[in-house]
């Protein structure tokens, strides 16, 4: 009704056509028969999860440059009429595009067409920015969302710290490239073999256009081959796998927040939960292992300190070690899951204050027994599929003999 009065005479039909997450999408008629869509919010605090603050106002606002922008540098985008900001309901106003929903997009289609959008930079800044470079945006929003889904769900996603990520992705060297952010089939009209237009454009930032494949493959499917299309025409990207893994989160986390917050479904939120939840390991299994800056500072634990002890559950010598958590008992919590796990033979200890890590281990003794319970200190090369947690105890609170003990499982835990 709101549409209507604010278009007056000019609409001769309206009907409701989609339904997106923030906006609802209305197709009608106005003027001589020109179809049209109306892109409408219900409100005009859109603010979520996945960004809590978001202003329907300003994502039509951007909408409209981004699609004037791009259409003038050759992008296939719809003809935008106009924008109705006065009132309660923000109206975009753009062309109706006839296309076929089930016209499959090829990569050797969608290449090319990623290509000249990466070409394009932005005539103005980006909501999705929030006033931040591209580094700092994708850091930060990483480490909140990740709080805002455990929050949701009462899973841990241990991720690093946004410093960390920052000094991690500003290792990174690509050009600067104007990223669509949303490319899957409800936002690639597609026709008798041809994109038509690309709509949509809220989650659009300016930075490295391999998060754009990390987007894809997270919130559509595989693009091993699209990727290679894309490097045929603008030459190879030789992204990390740090970096990916980091894209990929920052993909993940947004569709844990979406199923579980914003459009709840117990089936799509497990699955989604769970990818983001194991993306966030192994971010930080590379992270902590392998890149300085994000190793934490070990400290050696007070002589006056409570001491700390785990239980380690005994097994017969070559018997697979129990899967289950180590738990702590005394003074401490119980640790989370084991993020990963791996043998190898045992190391000396190192003296208080050189330590390594203090891992929970569990020993394969030559013998059974039912348990021992003590805090242990290793000093060990942790491999890539494990994370040590900075804390540490003093060595001379256990004696672990080299003689009764055939290998170790090292367990790390967040």
């Amino acid at each position: 009704a709101h549409i209507r009065q604010k278009l007056g005479t000019r609409v001769q039909s309206i009907v409701p056509f989609r339904e997106g997450a923030e906006f609802a999408v209305f197709r009608a008629v106005i003027r001589a028969g020109i179809n049209v869509v109306l892109k409408t919010a219900p409100r005009e605090d859109l603010g979520n999860a996945n960004d809590p603050s978001c202003s329907a106002r300003a994502l039509l606002s951007q909408e409209e440059h981004l699609s004037r922008y791009v259409r003038s540098r050759g992008i296939p985008v719809p003809v935008t009429y106009g924008l109705v900001t006065d009132g309660p309901y923000p109206c975009l106003i753009q062309e109706f595009v006839e296309h076929d929903e089930s016209c499959e997009v090829s990569d050797d289609l969608l290449a090319p067409l990623l290509s000249r959008i990466h070409t394009c930079t932005a005539p103005r800044p980006l909501v999705a920015h929030e006033g931040l470079p591209f580094v700092s945006c994708i850091a930060r929003r990483i480490v909140r969302r990740a709080h805002e889904l455990g929050e949701a769900t009462g899973m841990s996603l241990a991720v690093p710290e946004t410093d960390c990520i920052e000094s991690v992705l500003k290792l990174r060297s690509y050009r600067p490239s104007l990223l669509h952010l949303d490319i899957r089939p409800p936002n690639i009209l597609a026709a008798a073999g041809s994109i038509r237009a690309i709509i949509d454009w809220s989650n659009a930032l300016v930075g490295d256009p391999a998060l754009e494949f990390a987007r894809i493959a997270e919130w559509w499917r595989p693009c091993t081959r699209l990727r290679v299309a894309y490097e045929n025409i603008r030459g190879p990207m030789r992204t990390p796998r740090i970096v990916d893994l980091l894209y990929r989160l920052d993909a993940a986390l947004v569709l844990g927040l979406l199923h579980s917050t914003e459009r709840p479904n117990p089936d799509t939120e497990r699955t989604a939960v769970y990818r983001a939840t194991k993306l966030a390991d192994a971010v930080r299994s590379v992270l902590v292992n392998r890149w300085p800056p994000c190793r934490r500072e070990v400290r050696p634990t007070p002589s006056d300190a409570p001491p700390q002890g785990f239980r380690f559950p005994l097994v017969p010598s070559g018997a697979q070690p129990h899967r289950r958590a180590a738990s702590r008992v005394a003074n401490g919590p119980s640790p989370p899951s084991p993020v990963g796990s791996v043998r190898r033979p045992l190391q000396a200890s190192s003296p208080a204050g050189e330590i390594d890590a203090a891992l929970s281990i569990r020993a394969l003794f030559a013998t059974p027994a039912q348990s021992i319970t003590a805090p242990v200190t290793v000093a060990l090369d942790v491999p890539a599929s494990c994370e040590p947690e900075a804390v540490t105890v003093p060595r001379s609170n256990v004696e672990l003999s080299s003689e009764r003990i055939s290998d170790l499982t090292i367990v790390a835990f967040l």
